[in-house]
């Protein structure tokens, strides 16, 4: 069958319903693609051989365009067409222009004469044409060119230019800001005109000139603000009209524009805010809110009544008008209105109070958005008169939340607590039962800032103890499995499991606080409110103490620290028992750290066990004292005043980590008589592996390190992680581990003798060379003698070096 064609066209073009016909019978893509680059081969051909129908071939490119073939063969065609004398061709020609061609194209430097004559043509129809162009693609050069005749076009006689040269004006303005003084007292009477269209066209050309220069448009404040308000109330009064109706409301595309004005309108302004409010208010009741478009209407009026000085009573209907849209279930209607709450709970805090549970409600919807949203506004809500019902609801919310909300939902309980806790009782119960249902959750600061609860609260210390071991007492893991019943062993061993993942924290804050404060938790019974409000008396021993540190140093799922913070805590207890039987027990219990394969805990183990091995009054006595009371700013403070809490915690992090190397931090060091011998050994150490690494033979570099590193690495760890003094910029895990200070200060004074003899012995064993280069010998006396201690203390350390050098010996790698 032949194709059809029109006069004087090319013999191989088609029609456009043809090519549209063909494309969509096409069965494959390369079938398609042979159908295009054929009509776009013979409309190139067209547009070589003739000028006859130029409109019709663009029109065809402009559906090849559409469906995603190249085209840019016919963008000087479209030129071409504007500079027609005839409608049809110019209409072909401006939206091919606006569909082929952007504002950065060179091309449009042939344009503005052609638009310029449109723009000056009296049919209306054609003017049209050209300020729909310069609205959608104009540039900076064609707006400075034509500005002349958009201000003109303002003027015209017909409405719908009106409108589309204040469209034009915007465009022009956005691109040109410098020019929004000219248009600006042309807002005023188009804002006032009655076609709806030139309205909302005046609205966005008021908008536009208020973003880029609102003092141009203070001066026509006055005269805007009345007729703004005219036009609004009109459209409230008006009689229905198919043309403008929207689900029952009379335009609300103008209503939303009109009242975007009028929220910039009265801002900080009392007089303007009093002429706008009746007719607010007439938005605010008459308005039906079951529909779409009236929400949106409502929305925009709630946020107008907000942002200016609007009486009490309206702002009270426009917060009530966002609590009904929370009773929706319209999950974007229900957004919107949280997130518009939590802009103006700092303002109007005590209406939005009253909706508290609305707002807690919330916190349950399917929705994981509106959860987070009521989530910020919960927290943003709390304060001292509605903390215990704030935490209340929040903790309950927290055992079902979802796990990537608990991280942030605990940190923001806890900060709310320090903030607005009733009494320091109540802070702590809440804490602990923040840690018993998501301690895999928090973050280091919160235990943290608990031990310093703790420790600054002296007539709380008791109470503190016996809650935190009534708490760890009843979990699983302190509970003995029955070897007996493998079945109910391995149950227990899943709830030890289970208890340790979520528990960490809490266990780690508990064994500080028994080990602590053992003293005053075996003093007597101490009452212990439980989570129904009865209070039962705790009485605790010493055996019963002993036997849960026994049942946690026991399980194979307890983690390193929290297995360190326990040997510890174990330690102080026996501290200070006077009983033998116990204090073996306790010698029991560290003997099977002895040979742990993690060095930390091996090295608490054996320390611990010389500590015991000492004769009491010498060097037990300090090393069980309680720890003093801290002097330092609650960690959750300081990241709640932190903009980003991320960058501020990392920020923290990389300040404590280096706070031991800077010298500002060795001043307060050496400032402390204890710590003088530690830095004299360091020093020294320090001076003997720089001349070992200057005078070292090629290949040894292996096993310096494996020499220097054991030894270097434990006593740097050991003396700068838990014996550094705190500073209002340690991290929460130099801060909580503060309280070992006392036993390694003592440490650091009866063990620097013995240090010193290791460590030259360690490197004689591994470096026979090095005696002779560096003088070990030389080394240990100057050491000694920058610690002088009695003979009483260095006799009894004097055999041990000989037992310690052997066992180097044998488990020296060379």
């Amino acid at each position: 069958m032949r194709c059809r064609q029109y006069p004087n066209e090319h013999p191989m073009s088609v029609r456009l319903r043809e090519l549209i016909s063909k494309v969509r019978s096409s069965k494959t893509i390369a079938e398609e693609r042979a159908v295009v680059s054929k009509e776009c081969a013979a409309i190139r051909t067209a547009f070589k051989t003739t000028n006859n129908l130029r409109h019709r071939n663009v029109a065809k490119c402009l559906f090849c365009h559409l469906l995603g073939y190249p085209t840019q063969f016919s963008r000087m065609e479209c030129i071409k067409l504007i500079a027609s004398n005839k409608f049809h061709e110019k209409r072909i020609g401006y939206l091919g222009l606006m569909m082929l061609v952007d504002e950065r194209q060179d091309i449009l430097m042939l344009l503005p004469n052609s638009i310029k004559g449109d723009l000056q043509n009296p049919s209306h129809f054609i003017v049209s044409l050209a300020l729909v162009t310069l609205a959608n693609m104009g540039s900076v050069e064609m707006v400075r060119d034509l500005l002349p005749e958009i201000d003109r076009c303002c003027a015209h006689t017909h409405a719908f230019i009106r409108k589309k040269a204040a469209l034009a004006a915007v465009r022009a303005i956005r691109k040109e800001p410098e020019v929004a003084e000219q248009f600006a007292p042309r807002v005023v009477a188009l804002l006032g005109e009655r076609p709806h269209g030139v309205v909302v066209a005046a609205c966005a050309l008021f908008l536009q000139v208020h973003a880029v220069a609102p003092e141009v448009l203070r001066p026509f404040y006055g005269e805007l603000v009345p007729t703004a308000v005219r036009a609004l109330k009109s459209l409230l009064l008006s009689s229905y009209s198919a043309q403008h109706d929207v689900s029952g409301i009379t335009d609300p595309f103008l209503q939303v524009k009109l009242l975007q004005v009028l929220r910039i309108l009265g801002r900080g302004n009392k007089a303007h805010s009093d002429l706008m409010s009746e007719v607010l208010a007439q938005v605010a009741t008459n308005t039906d809110q079951r529909k779409n478009a009236g929400v949106a209407v409502l929305y925009e009026c709630v946020q107008t009544i907000l942002s200016i000085d609007a009486e009490p009573g309206l702002r009270v209907l426009a917060i009530n008008l966002l609590m009904r849209f929370l009773s929706k279930n319209d999950n974007n209607t229900r957004y919107v209105a949280l997130n518009l709450l939590h802009s103006i709970v700092s303002v109007e805090r005590a209406t939005v109070q009253r909706h508290k549970r609305v707002v807690v409600d919330c916190l349950k919807d399917p929705d994981i958005s509106i959860r987070r949203r009521a989530l910020d506004l919960s927290y943003a809500l709390c304060d001292t008169e509605n903390i215990r019902f704030m935490t209340t609801e929040l903790i309950h919310y927290l055992e079902e939340a979802d796990q990537e909300f608990k991280p942030d939902l605990t940190r923001k309980l806890c900060i709310v607590c320090e903030r607005y806790a009733p009494s320091k009782r109540w802070q702590l119960e809440t804490i602990v039962k923040v840690l018993a249902r998501a301690g895999a959750y928090v973050r280091d600061d919160i235990p943290s800032s608990l031990v310093l609860l703790i420790a600054q609260s002296p007539a709380l210390q008791a109470d503190a103890a016996a809650l935190l071991y009534k708490v760890v007492s009843e979990s699983p893991l302190a509970t003995p499995s029955v070897e007996e019943d493998e079945r109910n062993a391995r149950r227990d061993a899943e709830a030890s499991e289970s208890m340790v993942a979520a528990h960490e924290c809490l266990i780690q804050v508990a064994v500080w606080a028994i080990g602590e404060y053992a003293d005053l938790l075996t003093a007597g019974p101490v009452r212990v409110e439980g989570e129904d409000g009865e209070c039962t008396a705790l009485d605790v021993t010493t055996d019963s103490l002993l036997a849960l540190f026994g049942h946690l140093l026991a399980s194979p799922l307890l983690s390193a620290p929290t297995r360190a913070y326990t040997l510890t805590a174990t330690a102080k207890l026996a501290g200070r028992v006077q009983d033998a039987a116990q204090l073996q027990r306790v010698r029991a219990m560290l003997e099977q750290f002895r040979a742990h394969p993690d060095a930390e805990i091996q090295q608490r183990a054996c320390e611990y066990l010389e500590m015991l091995g000492v004769s009491e009054g010498t060097l037990r006595a300090p090393l069980v004292k309680r720890m003093p009371i801290p002097t330092l700013t609650n960690p959750l403070i300081r990241a709640a005043l932190q903009d980003d809490d991320g960058e501020a915690e990392g920020e923290g992090e990389g300040e404590g980590e280096g706070a031991a190397l800077d010298g500002e931090e060795q001043s307060v060091w050496t400032s402390v008589a204890p710590f003088a011998p530690l830095v004299a050994l360091l020093n020294g150490v320090a001076a003997a592996f720089n001349e070992v690494r200057l005078c070292a033979p090629a290949g040894s570099a292996p096993q310096l390190a494996n020499a220097v590193a054991t030894f270097l690495g434990r006593c740097v760890r050991c003396f700068l992680d838990t014996a550094a003094p705190p500073s209002p910029a340690s991290p929460p895990s130099v801060s909580a581990s503060w309280g070992h200070q006392a036993m390694a200060m003592a440490l650091a004074e009866a063990a620097l003798p013995y240090c010193a003899r290791l460590f030259a012995s360690a490197l004689r064993v591994a470096v026979p060379w090095a005696r002779d280069a560096l003088g070990l010998d030389n080394l240990v006396a100057r050491v000694r003698s920058a610690c002088p201690t009695d003979r009483q203390d260095e006799e009894p350390a004097s055999e041990e070096p000989r037992e310690r050098e052997a066992s180097t010996e044998e488990a020296s790698p060379t």
